[in-house]
């Protein structure tokens, strides 16, 4: 039995400089991730007082921390001035145009022009790395991939949905997989559970369906979100009222749990939030 990924999601302008080191940081502390995940839910719209504001919701955060730990607050400074950094440099008109020269063609088709979409798109890339810096460094030379198919078997895992199947949903936003303990994860990213939809849940049963019948009992599917788990239960139960061929058991993940997924021992801390 084999499994393999193949990347197919656009890259964006600007990650490596302005996104993945705010990730990197937010991931260190359970506090810092609850923090950003709030930021990024609350501040999706451009305004001219948008890091006025952001800067503001950042400094109000620091009742969470603990005032004796030396180490927590100097790392803290450090990371608000990351985000702001990111919230500037997104809106800015200037990184609109890195992002043409970089990929003209995303530029046009992604509305990457107007300071909205690039917010959008942003934080969204953000919340992906977070998921990514809490989960990759298990996966170190193992097979790990972002925006991929999943092949099982030289067989690509694909879901089939609208009217006549007309439509089709094949990518996923983070896999792992480990050959030697024979252990995957595979997980969709949404700051917003509402954004997880009719597709994304079907594609998690192809997926749930293609590793049972290749015997593959060892693995996390799971939807992780930026909100609160008890948006994810409503939304999971909202898309099986809508859909009741939609059933299927996978783990939900709010912020309050992203800092635990950096264990290994994945299957023992998440049971809990399995939905039944």
């Amino acid at each position: 039995m084999i499994i393999t990924f193949r990347h197919v999601d656009e890259e964006y302008y600007g990650v490596e400089e302005i996104v993945r080191p705010v990730a990197e940081l937010t991931v260190i502390r359970p506090q810092f991730i609850c923090i950003v995940c709030e930021i990024l839910n609350i501040f999706h719209t451009y305004s001219a007082r948008l890091v006025s504001d952001v800067k503001k919701a950042l400094k109000l955060n620091e009742y969470r921390l603990d005032k004796n730990d030396k180490a927590m607050l100097h790392m803290y400074c450090n990371l608000t001035n990351l985000i702001e950094d990111f919230y500037w440099n997104v809106v800015d008109d200037e990184f609109g145009r890195k992002i043409k020269a970089f990929n003209e063609k995303q530029y046009w088709q992604k509305g990457m022009r107007y300071p909205d979409k690039r917010l959008g798109q942003y934080r969204g890339l953000l919340f992906e790395e977070i998921v990514v810096a809490a989960v990759e460094k298990r996966y170190t030379e193992k097979r790990f991939c972002t925006g991929c198919q999943i092949y099982i078997n030289s067989r690509r895992v694909i879901a089939l949905y609208g009217e006549g199947s007309a439509s089709h949903k094949e990518t996923i936003d983070i896999a792992g997989w480990d050959d030697n303990a024979k252990y995957g994860e595979f997980y969709e990213c949404k700051i917003n559970p509402e954004r997880f939809r009719n597709e994304n849940y079907r594609f998690f049963m192809e997926l749930k369906k293609a590793l049972d019948v290749n015997g593959i009992q060892n693995y996390q599917v799971g939807l992780v979100s930026a909100d609160t788990m008890e948006h994810l239960k409503a939304q999971k139960r909202y898309l099986e009222e809508q859909d009741e061929s939609c059933k299927a058991e996978f783990m939900l993940i709010g912020r309050e749990d992203i800092y635990n997924m950096q264990s290994s021992r994945m299957p023992e801390l998440f049971s809990a939030s399995t939905e039944e």
